[in-house]
């Protein structure tokens, strides 16, 4: 009778594979997490840049427009926001504000900053513009 004892079929885990387990989930969240963040930040920024390259392009739009118009290279950012349909400062359509303004000779500052509430709030990034000579 004892050759025909029936085996019992264990099958599951033990609480050391369970918990062995737990331990390297942990180990992963805890590394993942934070570079996780990190790369959030970095994205925003990525994305203020972006912006502050759309404000660049304006500026070289508004310019082209401006001389075509005038016949003469535009002095200021005066110049190019007094125009019929010119640039707009601050332009605020969409998750950024872009700021423009005078710097050295020949020079617009342009400054992005995320719109409060948006995905890139807090995110900014500046640049500077070169009004064609």
């Amino acid at each position: 009778m004892e050759s025909q004892r029936i085996l019992r079929s264990e099958k599951g885990f033990t609480l050391i594979e369970i918990i062995s387990v737990l331990v390297l989930i942990g180990i992963l969240a805890a590394v993942a997490v934070p570079k996780f963040i990190d790369l959030q930040v970095d994205a925003k920024n990525k994305a203020a840049e972006a912006a502050v390259s759309e404000g660049i392009a304006q500026v070289n739009l508004y310019s082209a427009k401006y001389i075509l118009q005038n016949s003469v290279v535009p002095g200021d950012l005066a110049d190019l926001t007094g125009m019929t349909n010119g640039l707009v400062d601050p332009y605020t359509d969409g998750d950024f504000s872009i700021d423009f303004a005078d710097g050295a000779a020949g020079e617009i500052d342009i400054t992005a900053s995320g719109v409060v509430g948006s995905n890139v709030d807090g995110a900014t990034a500046s640049g500077t513009a070169y009004i064609p000579n």
